[in-house]
């Protein structure tokens, strides 16, 4: 578990960079090939808190691809520039697959999400400012 956390991720091959401070981060019921839950909250690149996350994932142990893992959830975001994490983290932009894809600034509300990342169903509302949304 973590409280009052901070991260600081910068790539010194482009100068992506990222910030997260305040987090607090639990995971609860972790044990192999058991399903667990995950909860974050965190100020992304902003000064109060803007992204917060709740997460059932697993078992994570029968799946090779994390991409094939089971997961359900919810998501909740206020003026998240996910354009910014984009270039701050080019290896998760290339690890969520190709139908899905986030760029610009987003308020994310109740957006409930259930599948593997490779076949996912998303349902929320999403609003975006200078953004771009695909999802096949």
């Amino acid at each position: 578990n973590i409280s009052g956390g901070t991260l600081r991720f910068r790539d010194l091959t482009d100068g992506g960079e990222l910030i997260a401070t305040q987090i607090n981060f639990k995971i609860t019921d972790f044990e192999s090939g058991e399903p667990f839950e995950i909860q974050l909250e965190a100020a992304v690149n902003a000064a109060q808190p803007n992204l917060q996350l709740r997460s059932w994932i697993g078992s994570i142990a029968e799946h090779r691809d994390f991409r094939d893992v089971r997961l359900a959830g919810e998501l909740n975001a206020t003026d998240l520039d996910l354009g910014k994490i984009n270039k701050a983290l080019p290896r998760l932009r290339r690890a969520l697959p190709r139908a899905l894809r986030f760029d610009g600034i987003y308020t994310i509300k109740e957006l409930k999400f259930k599948g593997t990342l490779n076949n996912l169903s998303l349902k929320g509302a999403v609003t975006g400012t200078d953004a771009s949304f695909r999802f096949e």
